[in-house]
């Protein structure tokens, strides 16, 4: 995560403070990382809400299997050189760790009480217990300042700024820098859990910073020579995860596609207007003209099943109940064989006294996800509720 924080320091401790960076920075720089396998799963702590700890996520290997569609996704291969600016504890690099090999992932942060050479080293033991196999990845710690990554120059096949973009202080700085690391044909990744759109104005759940729009971040990365090619959700996404290239080429054919689906892209984005997510009636008719064309869709937005989730979890958060139940409804029709969309529907009439109708849903997600955690406990508390 990369906080931002603001010091006032007399020149005494300024000068200390440089020095200490400094001695962290290059001997977190110089070393590589390998750990002794253990089959401990409790020597990695966690922010999780149901794991109260200081950082990351020490996920299960079943937990961990979730995520091995990012490797695809995000088009990471076996002998790349991949930086995490805002990584935290680096985390994130070994769920991904688990499945690739001899791939260098830099974990780069500014905020040493997120990010330390012991919570690395806690996450890399973890996360090679779970690959069952020797850990041939390599890691190594980076602590950067507020507008600059202090990352090798002209090494990176990927960089990612996965929930971080809105933490920088001055954009324009931290892309300047961030260009000066790629390899000519390397790729920036720019994931985040919020963004605003023209149906309305977000904010970040846990930092409550405002989300910008993707067409703003879209502008900042065109200044410095960056093209999108990648996008895993339509522009009007609140969740997305955009791909920047420095190779025009890539850009256009990208275009081309989303020109092509334009039509149905607007259609998807009339489940943000009252007149549509209102009325049960318009939001599955709605729902009904999209289905045959997902296939299409999906094959320039990986992430589309997403979208409407996001749009629901929107009008949920704004009070708007009834409309929220209406959008998953109608993401179940286009995803029927989707968990999380069931779980989303369970929620909203959890939250709307509905309990017979949560628990239909809850217990139809466990069904298609046997070791969903958040269903079981959800039918537990429905049943409880329904005792009382």
């Amino acid at each position: 995560m990369q906080t931002r924080k603001h010091f006032m320091l007399c020149p005494l401790w300024t000068f200390l403070f440089i020095l200490g960076f400094m001695n962290i920075s290059s001997v977190c720089f110089a070393q590589e990382y390998t750990f002794t396998i253990s089959t401990d799963s409790t020597s990695v702590l966690s922010s999780h809400p149901s794991r109260p700890f200081m950082y990351g996520f020490n996920y299960n290997k079943k937990e961990c299997e979730e995520f091995k569609s990012d490797i695809a996704l995000y088009g990471i291969k076996n002998g790349d050189v991949i930086a995490d600016i805002g990584a935290a504890s680096g985390w994130y690099e070994g769920v991904l760790s688990v499945f690739t090999d001899s791939v260098i992932y830099y974990v780069q942060d500014i905020d040493t009480a997120y990010t330390s050479l012991g919570q690395l080293k806690a996450v890399v033991k973890h996360f090679s217990a779970i690959r069952e196999r020797p850990q041939t990845n390599k890691f190594r710690l980076v602590i950067g300042e507020a507008n600059e990554t202090l990352l090798p120059e002209k090494f990176f096949d990927i960089i990612m700024i996965k929930n971080t973009y809105h933490h920088f202080e001055d954009k324009n700085a931290m892309l300047m820098d961030i260009k000066t690391k790629l390899k000519p044909n390397g790729v920036i990744w720019v994931m985040d859990e919020a963004f605003s759109n023209q149906y309305a104005q977000t904010k970040h759940g846990g930092c409550k910073i405002k989300a910008e729009k993707i067409d703003d971040v879209l502008s900042a990365f065109k200044l410095h020579g960056f093209h999108l090619f990648k996008s895993v959700a339509p522009m009007s996404a609140y969740y997305n995860s955009l791909c920047f290239s420095l190779d025009p080429q890539k850009a256009s054919d990208f275009k081309t596609r989303i020109q092509e689906k334009a039509y149905l892209t607007e259609l998807l984005e009339q489940f943000n207007l009252p007149k549509t997510n209102k009325s049960s009636r318009a939001s599955m008719a709605l729902a009904e003209r999209i289905k045959p064309s997902i296939p299409v869709l999906l094959e320039t937005y990986p992430s589309l099943d997403n979208y409407l989730n996001k749009v629901g979890h929107h009008l949920l958060r704004t009070k708007k109940l009834k409309a929220a139940i209406n959008i998953f409804k109608a993401n179940i029709m286009l995803f029927p064989d989707a968990y999380t969309p069931y779980n989303s529907l369970g929620e909203a009439y959890w939250k709307a006294k509905n309990y017979s109708a949560s628990l239909v849903c809850y217990e139809k997600s466990l069904a298609l996800a046997p070791d969903n955690k958040n269903a079981k406990e959800y039918i537990q508390k429905i049943k409880n509720a329904m005792v009382k």
